[in-house]
């Protein structure tokens, strides 16, 4: 604790101002002073200076509880809700929006799968443990998270350290290394190209359809035209004024006779 007020004092912009304060908090809890833990991890969420740490205090929060219902029953609430808060707060930590410590929030996911296990919620810690191996491929905790899908319901600790967590994570490092040379031996695709369309199209297909079909014949005819006259070069072409004087004048039709006049007799 010192050490961590000393680095607040000399060093008050410093990146580490969270880290060091994080370790004053668990150095509390370590003393049994939870509500005085509490307190000061409360104070850093809402002043929340460096957003990419507020899921470690989260995670520290959520241990609290978790330490609390495990050793001290009922010492801040009872033990069925220490668990209750303890996996809220790792849920918090694991969709806090503004960090993407993919660390922290693989321990996160976990956690919370555990104690909805622990609580008789085997369905919702049965997603949580796939969603970590679906999530972080790349965290250890994935690799606790598929020994845990062997048997959902069971709330064993498992140390990261044992030979058979060891291996089985040798394994997932030995399976992503593998996929990654793949990834890289494969051809890019290539870029499927996007046609944008107007948010309405006009229903207008057979109206369209009718133009095209019409100026396609008008063409087809103009190009037979056009074949006929250099086909046959020695034909003179006939002048404006001889098109005129050849032009037929229409036949005026004759007017019928006025039919007679029908004088009426006089009484």
């Amino acid at each position: 604790i010192e050490i961590s007020n000393l680095l607040l004092i000399h060093f008050p912009v410093s990146d580490l101002h969270i880290d060091a304060q994080l370790n004053i908090a668990k150095s509390l809890g370590g003393k049994e002073k939870y509500e005085d833990q509490l307190d000061l991890l409360t104070r850093l969420i809402k002043e929340n200076k460096i957003p990419e740490k507020v899921p470690l205090i989260f995670i520290q929060i959520a241990q609290l509880y978790e330490h609390a219902a495990q050793w001290n029953p009922g010492n801040l609430t009872s033990d069925s809700l220490d668990l209750e808060k303890a996996a809220n707060y790792y849920r918090k930590a694991v969709f806090y929006p503004n960090s993407d410590d993919k660390t922290t929030k693989a321990v996160a996911l976990y956690r919370a799968a555990l104690l909805n296990a622990k609580l008789d919620r085997v369905d919702i810690a049965t997603r949580a443990y796939e969603q970590v191996v679906a999530s972080f491929p790349e965290s250890p905790y994935s690799t606790l998270a598929k020994i845990k899908l062997r048997d959902p319901s069971n709330t064993d600790e498992i140390d990261l350290e044992s030979e058979a967590v060891v291996s089985l994570d040798e394994q997932r490092q030995e399976q992503l290394e593998l996929e990654a040379k793949k990834a890289e031996a494969e051809p890019e695709p290539e870029e499927e190209k996007i046609i944008e369309y107007p948010d309405e199209m006009p229903d207008r297909e057979g109206e369209v359809s009718t133009i095209m079909n019409t100026t396609t014949q008008e063409d087809s005819v103009q190009m037979e035209i056009e074949d006929e006259q250099e086909s046959s070069p020695d034909i003179e072409q006939p002048t404006e004024d001889q098109s005129q004087d050849n032009e037929v004048e229409p036949e005026m039709e004759s007017m019928p006779d006025e039919s007679p006049i029908l004088e009426i007799p006089e009484d």
